[in-house]
């Protein structure tokens, strides 16, 4: 094993991976405008005015399970449950990001263990992993509902490393576009990798920073 230390974006990289947990949404696939059109649609139906663009990111990055108690009240399991039917009608619009399958497929290739972890609903997560044709490459995919909290706390992470025959360390790369996402990396004792140009401001010790996953792999093949 290569201990080496590297650095990148001026963080220093303690030493080669062994293996990785991802983030789907905006991490692997793009979908903001089928969340925003999805949640907009079942505000509507629940007599609600709408939310911005922004305002649904800054709610997307939570889990439906805490953020909809908040917005529907006694009634936020209906509108979860309505939002994913709206979710479906657009579910042919979910694409991966560009480099996210080339990235996949090498690091599959190179014998890396991968696992998605995601606060989307577990059942519609995996549905669409099996949609584009790629869940064969990861050994787990979990989501919300599969274990008692969603990211940021670390039982999702967890339950991901224990399936992969792993426990947490900075060997284990966490890789997501959110804060939320980073703090889970932490608390499950992971190495958090942000591949997101939205949070350049925010500020967290040993946060290694990608733009993309055609720069991630690039990392990865000059180990």
């Amino acid at each position: 094993m290569c201990e080496e230390k590297k650095t990148l974006n001026k963080v220093i990289i303690p030493s080669k991976p062994i293996a990785f947990l991802f983030d789907w949404d905006n991490t692997l696939v793009e979908s903001w405008q089928v969340i925003f059109l999805a949640f907009n649609r079942t505000l509507a139906d629940f007599g609600k005015e709408p939310f911005t663009f922004d305002e649904v990111k800054s709610r997307g990055y939570n889990s439906s399970r805490n953020v909809f108690p908040e917005i529907f009240g006694d009634d936020w399991v209906a509108a979860q449950k309505l939002m994913y039917h709206y979710f479906d009608e657009y579910a042919g619009e979910v694409r991966l990001l560009e480099g996210a399958r080339e990235l996949i497929e090498w690091l599959y290739l190179n014998k890396y263990p991968m696992a998605i972890i995601s606060n989307r609903q577990a059942d519609v997560l995996r549905d669409e992993v099996e949609r584009l044709g790629i869940s064969h490459f990861f050994a787990s995919v979990v989501g919300s509902g599969d274990t008692v909290r969603d990211k940021p706390d670390p039982a999702l992470a967890r339950l991901s490393l224990k399936r992969l025959g792993l426990v947490g360390s900075n060997q284990v790369w966490f890789v997501g576009d959110t804060p939320v996402d980073w703090q889970c990396a932490i608390n499950s004792g992971c190495q958090p990798v942000g591949i997101s140009e939205e949070h350049l401001d925010f500020e967290m010790p040993g946060l290694i920073r990608v733009a993309d996953c055609h720069e991630l792999k690039k990392i990865l093949s000059d180990f």
